[in-house]
């Protein structure tokens, strides 16, 4: 039995939209906890400078990578956290975006391009952690979601149901 039941140590974690706000900080606790963490996000100077800040506070475990939410991009992407870090054991899905405006001027493209980031994103990189989970019978997912998905505003009405569907 270990001495601390919240230790991480020996895992690896994988945590989406982690270049700031709540992805970075879950990536920062899943390191203090002792895992070795790999941080996911668009915006590739942002995870330079997290994964920078990280490892001046000692969480040096943290390592940045950049994959859109694309099929092959989530594969390759899984694919290199496991042969850089071991196979992922923890997977947060928290990348999401949100583009504000009311629904009847919302074009095509903006649907695609949100529903992509918080739908399909989180589809494509939990079916490529799946298979090595399955074979070591061992794994958490947690998908994050958000109090929109239950409370609708005029203006965020796309990313309402895109949260709604994430979170089921």
């Amino acid at each position: 039995m270990r001495d601390d039941p919240f230790a991480l140590d020996g895992e690896v974690a994988l945590v989406t939209g982690a270049g700031s706000g709540l992805g970075l900080a879950i990536a920062r606790g899943l390191a203090a906890a002792g895992a070795r963490v790999a941080i996911n996000g668009r915006d590739r100077a942002k995870l330079d400078a997290a994964a920078a800040r990280a490892g001046r506070r000692g969480l040096a475990r943290a390592r940045g990578t950049v994959r859109r939410c694309r099929r092959r991009a989530a594969a390759a992407g899984v694919s290199a956290v496991a042969d850089a870090l071991g196979p992922i054991g923890i997977l947060v899905n928290n990348a999401a975006v949100n583009k504000r405006g009311p629904l009847d001027t919302y074009s095509d493209g903006d649907w695609r391009a949100l529903m992509a980031a918080n739908v399909d994103g989180p589809f494509f990189v939990t079916r490529a952690v799946l298979p090595s989970m399955k074979a070591r019978r061992a794994g958490k997912i947690v998908n994050i979601c958000s109090l929109a998905s239950d409370l609708g505003r005029p203006n965020i009405v796309p990313y309402a149901v895109s949260r709604a569907v994430s979170s089921s």
